[in-house]
């Protein structure tokens, strides 16, 4: 069995790129062939063999990787199709392989979509599954978030809930699944049927029944403008907006959905003329980088106008490669509004990641920049992004790890997260995001009106329905949440 790529043929690949997805996707009638090939291949061995080909080709940590044998000027990959099983161990290997950081591989973010449908959810904003987000408070399991025109909002299921039985399974306390590693409640998300006993708020038990299916993405949660009085002082406006994922929001010339609803909410800040803003991305796991400068220039002061809002770092392929030139071209402020907001505030967990700590990470020069976190204080530690490669008649996709993200004060480092100003606030999900009462809220309303956070001992949110002995919030997410940065074409 034979597996052969010429790279004469590399440098003529044609890019097409996407965004914390910057995701150039490439032709497949340029893509380099195989020499030879073996009647008996399979799909798998097919998907193995690319799988090697293009993490070593696009890795930002290439260097660090072996290399594949070059035969008669091409790369010869026979080992990965006869010494793996699939091509996921393919690329665990290879990950394996990138530099150590605190005591494990630093490339924990590159992965293999079998089903292709990644691109689709960044760019369409379609999604499938059940739409529903889960947490645990002390031993017992909520409902934290329910994505917006889900199964899970067409059953009415709402912020906590808390669930008692999943498929007949009422043994979901926080100590049985953990020693599970929440096998059981992940696989039961993944299927197509899931079948809930829960309680609402009030107590009330009923049953639900969902089907996974396609739904049309809305991120926004929650907006809103809040009218506060500072040290007893004249009203003043607070901007509110809370979003779960950074989709496209196309161009000023083609504008989708997701921009207009972004321009309108905008429009409604600065009509309002707020002072300050908070922006909730607790459960933002990124998405689109060009998402985020159009949101860093809506959100940015006047003074960074026409400053440097980040550059790219990428292998020594990527950045001699004419075909990417654009895509990974520096990007600098362009002030969109008349908004000239001194200060941001973000509410933030270990779940909030890359394109969301993008965000943060270029405005945190040119503003004071506030972040209001739960439990350890830090965001997921993501400042690193990838692009979609197809694969195997675009039957998948690979997600290398290729590019690197870094402010105008040079900061690109935060693998292990940025660090908040207030640590341990309390999270409620007993109360509605968009809610002047609701913990992470009231932390940031709190510092707007006094200039100091309030003490956590002082405060009571989330701790209903906790244990007497663990009053922690735990949150459960999808084993591959989209923690990701995506490219987009620039065009």
């Amino acid at each position: 069995m034979k597996r052969i790529f010429n790279i004469a043929l590399i440098f003529s690949v044609v890019f097409v790129i996407y965004s914390c997805k910057k995701d150039p996707i490439i032709d497949r009638e340029t893509i380099p062939r195989e020499t030879e090939t073996d009647i008996n291949d399979s799909n798998e061995d097919l998907l193995k063999d690319s799988v090697y080909y293009y993490t070593y080709l696009y890795s930002l940590w290439s260097p660090s990787l072996t290399a594949p044998t070059v035969v008669n000027g091409a790369f010869d990959l026979r080992k990965f199709s006869t010494n793996y099983k699939t091509a996921e161990d393919v690329l665990n290997f290879l990950i394996g392989q990138t530099p150590v950081n605190n005591g494990r591989p630093i490339d924990r973010f590159s992965f293999l979509d079998r089903d292709g449908t990644v691109s689709s959810e960044l760019q369409a904003g379609n999604t499938l599954g059940m739409g529903i987000h889960v947490s645990y408070i002390g031993q017992d399991l909520y409902v934290s978030m329910v994505d917006v025109g889900s199964p899970a909002d067409r059953a009415s299921l709402k912020r906590g809930f808390q669930i008692t039985s999943i498929n007949g399974n009422a043994n979901l306390s926080y100590t049985t699944q953990a020693a599970q590693n929440f096998d059981y409640i992940f696989d039961a998300f993944a299927g197509a049927n899931l079948a809930l006993v829960v309680k609402d708020r009030g107590g009330i038990q009923s049953s639900k029944q969902l089907t996974r299916s396609i739904y049309q993405t809305e991120p926004v949660l929650s907006d809103t403008v809040f009218r506060l009085t500072k040290n007893s002082g004249p009203e003043l406006a607070v901007g509110y907006l809370a979003f779960n994922s950074f989709v496209d929001v196309g161009t000023a010339q083609n504008p989708n959905y997701m921009r207009q609803q972004f321009d309108a909410i905008f429009d409604k800040f600065q009509s309002n003329n707020i002072q300050e803003l908070i922006v909730d991305l607790r459960y933002n796991g990124g998405g689109i980088v060009n998402t985020a400068a159009f949101l860093a220039n809506k959100i940015a002061p006047k003074s960074a106008d026409k400053q440097l809002m980040f550059t790219y770092k990428t292998n020594n392929f990527l950045s001699s490669s004419a075909a990417f030139k654009a895509s990974f071209a520096t990007e600098y402020f362009v002030k969109t509004n008349a908004l000239n907001l001194p200060r941001v505030y973000f509410l933030v967990t270990n779940s909030t990641a890359s394109s969301s700590e993008l965000l943060i990470n270029s405005l945190s020069p040119y503003m004071d920049v506030q972040l209001v976190a739960t439990n350890n204080g830090r965001t997921y530690g993501k400042p690193v992004g990838f692009f979609g490669q197809s694969l195997v008649d675009k039957k998948a996709e690979i997600f290398v790890t290729s590019f690197q993200l870094t402010n105008s004060q040079g900061n690109s480092d935060y693998f292990n997260g940025l660090v908040a100003n207030k640590t341990n606030a309390r999270e409620d999900f007993f109360k509605d995001f968009g809610d002047p009462e609701e913990g992470m809220i009231k932390q940031a309303i709190s510092h707007i009106q006094t200039g100091s956070y309030y003490s956590a001992s002082s405060a009571n949110a989330a701790s209903r329905g906790a244990s007497s002995g663990d009053q922690s919030i735990k949150l459960i997410q999808h084993k591959r949440l989209n923690r990701d940065m995506f490219i987009l074409k620039k065009k």
